[in-house]
């Protein structure tokens, strides 16, 4: 596909539904004791796969023109199951923590050449000490992994070794089917989807700060109650459009009706302090980026929380006059590729200087639109075919090898960029 150069990003863009939203809605409405309605659920495959997952495990569901009904009854069938997850990662972790709570019974997971490669150790360590059991590829327990639920799942207290709300999350939907209270402490908070979400449904869990200020979230087991919910906008997926708008000479991007976790506008507060001017809304669901100046900035990865706006980041990084710095950001490497390299091969391909230095990635920018015009293929990774794809609009355009990536998460993704010339 080629990407012309020279968009205006001027206008209102219309995002997905959000994705980390609407894993966790379908999975606490099977989960339940009755029938929910979602609104606006994320149309990308990602979401497709654990929606087609929960109905192989005894779900029922239905689409229409006004959304999905769900029905609850997750249960492990007689014999096991296999699902395979395609390329979605947090579909993927997820899923595994609800269906370690629901035994005894087993399923098998498996997923693309990109998720296959993905570990998924951090997941059945907490998981094991619970009581489930697995089997998968390698040290690391890469897919296809093969999850034994036992008939009772003990609670645990778990301190998370390194920032994940997928990590988090899984724990928390095992422990719903525990037979005793589970805590889960992380010293860096990171997306609170799950804990929010959870508790909108009835489930017993609250929140503590320790003395260390480390986040404490106690859960009881319990059954989530069915209820209507109707989808935010998705951040992740908004930030492609927020900061082009800032760099593009004369842009102004608006959003509405977006994600008001906190945890999730790291990246804005980023490009802020870097120029762009940003309004927001009294209740931060609505946003609205112009252009301003473009400065190179430092981040850390605990400001960007998972990470998934780096790749856009770059893209800021490449067009800034100076050098960018994104510092502890080694959990890139764990993502749909290797995005640590992925990102710095990006800059390089449009005309910047970049170099990795163990976990930190540093970038000279250009100081303005670039003019290369590379051709650029990310097979799996839908936010590198993305930035990428912002990169060119605001240069000299770019071919990409393969676009239909976009299809995990933002189908619509040309409409939009093509609605901004």
């Amino acid at each position: 596909m080629r990407i012309s150069g020279d968009h205006q990003f001027i206008g209102q863009v219309d995002v997905p539904g959000d994705k980390s939203e609407s894993h966790r809605v379908i999975l606490i409405s099977a989960l339940s004791d009755g029938i929910s309605r979602i609104s606006d659920l994320s149309n990308g495959e990602d979401v497709a796969r654990t929606l087609a997952g929960v109905e192989a495990l005894g779900v029922s569901t239905s689409t229409d023109t006004s959304g999905v009904t769900v029905s609850g009854g997750l249960h492990l069938p007689h014999g096991g199951v296999t699902l395979d997850l395609g390329n979605s990662g947090t579909g993927l972790r997820l899923m595994v923590g609800a269906v370690a709570g629901r035994g005894p019974g087993s399923v098998t997971f498996t997923g693309d050449e990109s998720l296959t490669l993905r570990p998924m150790d951090r997941i059945t360590s907490p998981l094991s000490q619970m009581g489930a059991h697995f089997r998968g590829s390698g040290e690391r327990q890469g897919l296809p992994l093969v999850v034994t639920a036992p008939t009772e799942l003990t609670g645990i207290s778990y301190d998370v070794p390194v920032p994940s709300a997928q990590v988090k999350g899984a724990i928390l939907f095992a422990g719903l089917g525990a037979t005793s209270v589970t805590t889960v402490r992380e010293k860096v908070d990171t997306r609170q989807a799950t804990e929010e979400l959870l508790g909108n449904a009835g489930v017993a869990i609250t929140e503590t700060r320790d003395s260390s200020g480390a986040r404490v979230l106690t859960l009881e087991p319990g059954v989530p109650q069915a209820r209507e919910w109707s989808v935010s906008r998705d951040p992740s997926q908004a930030a492609f459009f927020l900061v082009a708008g800032a760099l593009s000479p004369s842009g102004c991007i608006r959003i509405e009706n977006l994600v008001r976790d906190p945890a999730r506008w790291g990246f804005l507060d980023v490009i802020e302090r870097s120029g762009a001017r940003v309004v927001r809304s009294d209740d931060g669901r609505v946003i609205e980026v112009s252009h301003g100046t473009v400065l190179p900035f430092t981040t850390d990865g605990a400001e960007i929380v998972g990470l998934d706006e780096v790749p856009i980041l770059t893209v800021w990084a490449i067009m800034a006059n100076g050098t960018s710095t994104f510092i502890n950001v080694g959990e890139l490497r764990h993502k749909e590729v290797d995005r640590l390299a992925a990102c710095a091969e990006m800059a390089t391909l449009f005309g910047a200087t970049a170099s990795i230095d163990g976990d930190n990635l540093q970038i000279v920018g250009i100081g303005g639109p670039p003019s290369q015009q590379p051709s650029i293929g990310w097979r799996h990774d839908h936010r590198m075919v993305m930035a990428s794809a912002i990169t060119a609009s605001l240069g000299a355009g770019c071919h990409l090898e393969h676009p239909e990536a976009v299809n995990s998460s933002f189908p619509t993704f040309y409409d939009a960029l093509d609605s901004l010339r």
